[in-house]
């Protein structure tokens, strides 16, 4: 069977989930014609030679698409320090981090000001810099800790109602992700 006919096959039969010809995850990089997303539990070892000549596979409830670009973005962590390299828009569109720095991250950021429940993540926070759109960190507020570990408690939504009256537009970032906590920053806009 030809890759070809694999793929025309397979596609039809909903063996393989989805594809995408490029990866918009950070650290991973395209090494074969096209990424393929399924299930690969059934699959003899003769198709996956096939496939895997010409194929990135990845597992199919482990990855997803973006909305704008069709790039693959991880959604399943692979490591303890993970971020998303995508984020949600209109609570249901799923866009690349590289995608949103076309759409207008300024909007998004506006989009997500005052509201102690969300924040920006690393993988994000590493593409640009806060100060370039008139944030700054308060640095009373910095280096905030939630997680397993006795002390590390900090609560943003406490945080914000201390917060609130000083500052109209506020903030959060998560700096650090690990196995135990992560750690956020809160900036704010005058």
């Amino acid at each position: 069977m030809t890759k070809q006919e694999l793929l025309n096959k397979y596609t039809q039969d909903d063996r393989i989930d989805s594809y995408s010809y490029e990866y918009k995850e950070l650290g991973y990089s395209m090494g074969k014609e096209v990424i393929l997303f399924a299930d690969w539990n059934d699959w003899t070892s003769e198709e996956m030679n096939i496939i895997e000549s010409f194929a990135e596979v990845e597992w199919l409830d482990e990855w997803t698409t973006c909305q704008e670009c069709g790039g693959s973005v991880r959604i399943s962590p692979n490591f303890y320090g993970w971020s998303p390299s995508y984020v949600v828009l209109n609570d249901c569109e799923l866009v690349c981090l590289d995608c949103l720095m076309d759409y207008g991250i300024e909007e998004y950021l506006e989009s997500l000001e005052n509201n102690p429940s969300v924040a920006i993540n690393d993988s994000l926070l590493s593409r640009i810099d806060l100060s370039d759109y008139g944030y700054t960190m308060l640095e009373d507020y910095s280096d905030n800790h939630s997680g397993l570990h006795r002390g590390m408690n900090d609560d943003p939504k406490e945080i914000y109602n201390k917060l609130k009256d000083d500052h109209k537009r506020i903030l959060f970032v998560i700096s650090e992700v690990s196995q135990f906590y992560i750690q956020f920053d809160v900036y704010a806009k005058e």
